[in-house]
């Protein structure tokens, strides 16, 4: 699959691989309406930052239930 992707064989040279972002820990700031420092635009849901503060575990987003 490497070599499919990349045209590189895996065992005749080293496979470039590097960490990568693959999700964020936040959101947007919000107050206690839920909207944000743009005037008019609400934030909910998982969008929000101020239910879980600046980090929550991954899937547990129970209270946006």
């Amino acid at each position: 699959m490497y070599e499919n992707i990349t045209g590189e064989n895996a065992y005749r040279q080293p496979m470039r691989i590097f960490p990568a972002v693959h999700y964020t820990m936040g959101g947007l700031w919000v107050d206690y309406n839920l909207q944000s420092n743009v005037p008019g635009l609400f934030v909910g849901g998982e969008a929000n930052f101020s239910d879980h503060g600046a980090n929550r575990l991954g899937a547990s987003a129970l209270m946006q239930a």
